[in-house]
């Protein structure tokens, strides 16, 4: 009876303390698979990468270009588009600058380059020449302008608006020569 008595009081003593034993944490246990190598890019402020060299290259090169130094800001696009070939920005801006600078034909072949990534450039370079046509006609520079017409790339048609334009003009100025020489003729 002794040895119930202890094996009662022993089963008792379980039954009471097993809640407590159960209250502690669970172990579950999780399968995890490793993960993929990635690459993580932190920016510390006032950290230099190179997409902010980038960055700082492009809005130099702006700075140059509202200056109107066009050789700096070019050089500066440059260098912008060394640390990202992407950005927009710093490709209008080569363009432009190599515009301004009088290399109208340099700008166009540029514009299509970059029309490859970046479409909408060439029309922007279009546009820009057809504007400076208009009024180089009206100045009076056919000849100059036939001479730019003669050199555009053809873009696909980007430029058939100053072809366009520069060959009415051609056209208009052969009718008026043409019509100088008849009254000639008939006053001799």
């Amino acid at each position: 009876m002794k040895n119930s008595a202890h094996l009662l009081i022993l089963l008792s003593a379980s039954f009471l303390f097993t809640p407590l034993a159960e209250a502690g944490p669970k172990l579950n246990t999780r399968e995890y698979r490793p993960l993929s190598a990635k690459m993580v890019r932190i920016n510390v402020s006032g950290a230099v990468t190179p997409s902010n060299k980038g960055a700082a290259k492009t809005r130099e090169g702006w700075a140059r270009f509202d200056q109107k130094e066009w050789e700096k800001s070019m050089d500066n696009f440059l260098s912008a588009l060394e640390f990202d070939p992407t950005d927009d920005s710093a490709a209008e801006g080569l363009t432009m600058a190599v515009y301004r600078s009088g290399d109208r034909i340099s700008a166009a072949n540029l514009a299509e380059e970059f029309s490859e990534v970046m479409p909408w450039i060439r029309g922007m370079v279009a546009e820009t020449v057809l504007a400076d046509v208009k009024a180089e006609l009206q100045k009076g520079g056919l000849t100059a302008a036939e001479t730019l017409m003669g050199n555009l790339p053809y873009g696909a048609g980007a430029y058939d608006g100053v072809r366009s334009l520069v060959e009415g003009a051609s056209a208009e100025a052969v009718a008026e020569a043409k019509t100088a020489v008849a009254e000639v003729s008939k006053k001799s």
